[in-house]
């Protein structure tokens, strides 16, 4: 499954130009409120706009698979 019309539509949008904006005077950013597939995307475009790896610390071993079978199917090389 692949999420590359979702990618280009959340490129389009303007919230997303807006955090990438803060992201670059930030050098970091935490994206909170937001479910796991939504952070995921957004995360994702916002590391291959900027060419950046993606750091994810979790709570738990079990969240932290999770991201990583979602990143996997986004064509992510993970590393857990």
């Amino acid at each position: 499954m692949t999420f590359t019309a979702v990618l280009e539509n959340i490129a389009r949008s303007p919230i997303t130009t807006k955090i990438g904006e803060k992201l670059t005077t930030a050098k970091s950013l935490s994206l909170s409120g937001l479910s796991r597939l939504g952070k995921g995307l957004i995360s994702t475009h916002l590391c291959q706009q900027q060419a950046k790896p993606l750091l994810i610390v979790t709570a738990t071993v079990e969240e932290a698979t999770r991201w990583a079978l979602q990143l996997q199917s986004m064509s992510w090389r993970v590393y857990l």
